[in-house]
């Protein structure tokens, strides 16, 4: 007796070469993009611009310290006693 003839199948593609395609391709995808990361992290640019940011910050603390050494005690008090009627003005309108 024959055997009946193989069943075509319904697909004109081998699914399990298709899966193993997309995995290898996934993971080489994940490598390239993790390395473009790292790449992108380890410039040596940006530690000198993180050495500048530093060096504007310190120099920006001086001048602060400058100025608040410039102005007297006088000063400020008037500034502050001018803001206090200033905030004491505004509570007044916003009742």
């Amino acid at each position: 007796m024959a055997s009946p003839p193989k069943k075509a199948p319904d697909r004109h593609y081998n699914f399990e070469s298709l899966n193993q395609v997309f995995a290898w391709s996934s993971l080489g995808l994940l490598v390239v993009t993790l390395w473009m990361v790292f790449a992108d992290y380890a410039k040596p640019w940006k530690r000198f611009q993180a050495e500048f940011r530093d060096l504007e910050r310190q120099k920006l603390v001086q001048e602060a310290e400058q100025e608040r050494a410039s102005l007297n005690e006088t000063e400020i008090g008037q500034l502050e006693a001018k803001i206090a009627s200033e905030q004491a003005g505004l509570a007044e309108q916003r009742e």
